[in-house]
């Protein structure tokens, strides 16, 4: 076991120490620069605290595409592309359930990804 910190940690300090020290001594310039960075640095961070719920997102994913049987007809595409391409070819049933089940995986993918690249954003709804 290592007493080393691990990459989030480390991603976390880094982010911390830029926005607390450098970007208040930048001029306007540099100083959007180095919040875009910190922005990347603290969407890598969470990126890379998060990978059970990213699993559990794609085989909630996997379960879906399986149910309409079309678990093995994607397999050169990702599964999300898979879905989209089903939704833009209306192939999947527009039952009240299936309609339901639809709605509940896609809002959790969107809440996934918002949980990384946008967190306050998912928060303040």
């Amino acid at each position: 076991m290592s007493n080393q910190p691990d990459a989030h940690n480390l991603l976390v300090t880094a982010r911390q120490l830029l926005l607390d020290e450098l970007v208040p001594v930048l001029d306007a310039q540099h100083r959007y620069a180095a919040l875009m960075i910190a922005n990347a640095i603290g969407i890598a961070a969470r990126e890379i605290r998060s990978p059970e719920a990213e699993e559990d997102m794609s085989k909630a994913l996997d379960a879906f595409l399986a149910g309409l049987g079309a678990d093995g007809e994607y397999s050169s595409i990702s599964a999300e592309a898979a879905l989209a391409q089903m939704i833009r070819h209306r192939k999947i049933p527009t039952d009240g359930q299936s309609c339901e089940a639809l709605t509940d995986l896609l809002l959790g993918l969107t809440r996934s990804k918002l949980r990384i690249s946008n967190p306050k954003l998912l928060n303040a709804n």
